[in-house]
């Protein structure tokens, strides 16, 4: 295993290597976007006063949100009907941002 790190397999920074997974998996599989989004929201909510963990999953989080889009519109085969879950979700979002203003804020 050593060898697999040392040749460059897993980058320095597993922050951004976590982050480029994040977002080749958005890509690969855009029908998890409405359930990866409510875990990590779910996570942020439970996370006791630890701002760096929040930022760090924001930054998993971005790559998804692209993706909600492929919900709303009626002649993708993502869409759902009812929209019950795509609101769920932008309320789900939108609670984190009210929740953590210092986190949500940051670029």
């Amino acid at each position: 295993m050593k060898t697999l790190l040392l040749a460059g397999f897993v980058s320095g920074d597993p922050v951004a290597f976590v982050s480029g997974l994040s977002n080749k998996i958005a890509d690969f599989a855009p029908q998890l976007t409405l359930d990866f989004i409510h875990e990590v929201s779910s996570a942020m909510t439970n996370m006791n006063n630890s701002d760096a963990r929040r930022i760090t999953c924001l930054q998993y989080l971005s790559p998804w949100i692209k993706n909600l889009s492929f919900f709303a519109n009626p002649t993708h085969p993502l869409h759902e009907r009812s929209g019950a879950r795509l609101r769920d979700c932008i309320r789900t979002l939108t609670d984190i941002s009210v929740a953590f203003p210092d986190v949500s804020s940051i670029r």
